[in-house]
């Protein structure tokens, strides 16, 4: 199972496709769109869910619809036999269809977010699901004293559960947001594997020399707005997101001062790269 990525009219990118694989490499010239690749790659693993395949307050479509009667079935199923084993295949146009759909509503929203800016144009973007015959999803019941849950997982992999209220327990029946929140976790379990995208991946600059550099601006920046009772508001570029994660992720590795080993062998990569 994997997915591709389509593009168009996305900074010097004319278009592109880029078929997702346990290891992808981008080469190419200096500027020509590398990076921009990978930030949103990084956007689609840790805000897909936040942002780009949100609904929010829109009404259902006819395809969404039928995800949510596909989803009541294999929970009624699960709830008589425990689990219920189905094949990703059996709902995969509606799927693709719902969530080009929900794509297309936030995509603007979505750039603007992993860029930290409104001024990056992206006309189209696609994923494509690919192989959704060989995705086993697994629809399990279970039972806690009184209570119940569901949980959606690929076969061998940790998924996500979702409590069910009372009248669901005893029918069976999922209500409209038990539904929808099922529909949401179908994108995150067929694209990743697991119930959640946020903050699953980290981007690690690769002009490492120039990138840490910019921690004089930091400082100064960050000096002038926490120690300056009045100061004028300097302009300043923002660094897109992938950036500040990984800013955040190499001032957490450690609270002592020493390093730590478990980070050993990344920095060594890091370094070797």
């Amino acid at each position: 199972m994997g997915w591709i990525l389509k593009v168009s009219g996305y900074g010097k990118i004319e278009s592109a496709e880029v078929e997702m694989a346990p290891l992808t490499l981008f080469v190419g010239d200096n500027n020509s769109g590398k990076s921009y690749l990978m930030f949103l790659l990084w956007g689609i693993r840790n805000l897909g869910m936040e942002i780009l395949f949100h609904r929010g307050n829109e009404s259902a479509t006819e395809a969404e619809n039928r995800l949510q009667c596909w989803i009541k079935e294999q929970v009624k199923a699960a709830r008589e036999q425990g689990k219920q084993t189905v094949q990703a295949s059996e709902i995969g146009k509606d799927l693709q269809i719902v969530l080009q759909d929900r794509i297309n509503q936030n995509k603007e929203r979505f750039v603007n977010a992993v860029f930290n800016s409104s001024d990056v144009e992206l006309n189209a973007l696609q994923l494509e699901l690919t192989g959704l015959a060989n995705v086993s999803l697994v629809f399990g019941f279970e039972r806690f004293g009184e209570e119940a849950g569901v949980a959606l997982s690929r076969k061998g992999e940790n998924g996500i559960g979702l409590h069910l209220n009372e009248k669901e327990q005893k029918t069976g029946i999922l209500e409209e947001d038990s539904c929808r929140f099922f529909v949401d976790r179908l994108f995150a379990v067929v694209l990743n594997g697991c119930g959640e995208m946020i903050n699953s991946e980290i981007y690690f600059p690769a002009a490492r020399t120039g990138f840490m550099s910019t921690k004089d601006v930091i400082n100064k920046a960050g000096r002038r707005v926490a120690f300056n009772v009045i100061t004028e508001q300097e302009a300043v570029t923002p660094f897109v997101r992938p950036v500040n994660q990984f800013l955040d992720v190499i001032n957490d590795l450690t609270i002592d001062g020493r390093g730590s080993k478990n980070f050993a062998e990344v920095i060594n990569i890091w370094r070797a790269g």
